[in-house]
């Protein structure tokens, strides 16, 4: 069975104005407009949160054996593009975490230092850990998912459940700078299609910014495997 949360079941217009949708909103806006049509026609399980949905509920509900959540984040604040260098939306240049910490260019020092990046945590990027300079186009190739001429990149990710396991932990408060910071007691268990990485350990904050970013709404679609 499933279930799909959203803030809002339609579209959003005001979304016309980021570059990632604007190629195409017209179209797209009209078919996502039938295939809400279609669903609540067909009484398909949809909700519509009218504030925002929790945080501890999504981790409740994800945390159990049988379910999974397949969640819309902003690929740019997961990844760590954070930087935007010019005026507008549609043609801005951006920088990312790994790019201004010399990743995006290999500069003959460790392309790790001062990124938050353990070799033991990036090399897993790789299938069989790989040098520095595959490993920095591993993480920029991630990166570069997140389009970089937008000030948002929709990209949708598997909440598997959470982790309490120090190793983890640590893991999650490495994976970027800003990470650290956050003392929660567990981490986010993602299987993300945009890394190499089999297993990615996100921590709860970095988790949270993405998920709720403008251009998001929020989605998450909760597929459960009901056992008899």
């Amino acid at each position: 069975s499933y279930l799909f949360c959203s803030t809002k079941l339609g579209v959003d217009s005001s979304y016309n104005k980021l570059g990632y949708y604007k190629e195409a909103f017209s179209s797209d806006e009209l078919r996502v407009k039938r295939l809400f049509e279609a669903a609540q026609e067909r009484k398909l399980p949809l909700i519509q949160v009218k504030s925002h949905l929790n945080l501890a509920v999504l981790v409740d509900l994800a945390s159990r054996r049988d379910t999974v959540g397949v969640v819309l984040v902003d690929n740019r604040i997961l990844m760590g593009v954070s930087q935007t260098v010019g005026g507008n939306d549609g043609g801005a240049d951006t920088v990312s975490c790994a790019e201004s910490n010399g990743i995006g260019g290999y500069n003959g020092g460790s392309l790790l230092e001062g990124n938050g990046f353990s070799d033991s945590t990036t090399s897993s990027f790789l299938p069989d850990g790989g040098s520095d300079i595959d490993k920095s186009r591993s993480i920029v190739s991630a990166v570069s998912t997140a389009s970089i001429n937008s000030s948002y990149a929709g990209h949708y990710v598997i909440l598997c459940g959470v982790s309490r396991d120090e190793k983890h932990l640590r893991e999650a408060r490495n994976r970027l700078p800003d990470d650290g910071d956050d003392e929660s007691n567990y981490c986010m268990v993602l299987k993300n299609p945009g890394i190499w990485k089999e297993t990615e350990y996100v921590t709860p904050a970095r988790f949270e910014k993405s998920w709720r970013a403008n251009g998001t709404d929020e989605d998450v679609v909760f597929i459960s495997n009901h056992r008899d």
